[in-house]
């Protein structure tokens, strides 16, 4: 449950873009200007469902449990790892 909500906006001043290439500027080194602007909004909500895969091994010694196990989500960048020592008695 929940969402998430970003707001942002990038505005720069505008900026001249000259070539600095020798013999390939011609007789201008001056290519334009640019007036970079961005507006960065986005809104997110979590999604009840995550498939993941993940594989492991774990060694079992008397009393002692060893793993060891990786898991990636499918679908977004999330990936995971645990490693471990679990007593038995």
């Amino acid at each position: 449950v929940g969402s998430a909500t970003g707001k942002g906006d990038i505005n720069s001043n505008t900026s001249t873009v000259n070539c600095s290439g020798t013999g390939v500027c011609g007789g201008n080194p001056s290519l334009g200007t640019v007036s970079p602007t961005a507006a960065l909004d986005a809104k997110g909500k979590p999604s009840p469902f995550l498939f993941r895969g993940f594989g492991g091994f774990q060694l079992n010694l008397p009393f002692i449990r060893v793993f060891v196990q990786a898991d990636k989500a499918l679908g977004n960048d999330l990936v995971g790892a645990s490693v471990g020592v679990r007593l038995v008695y």
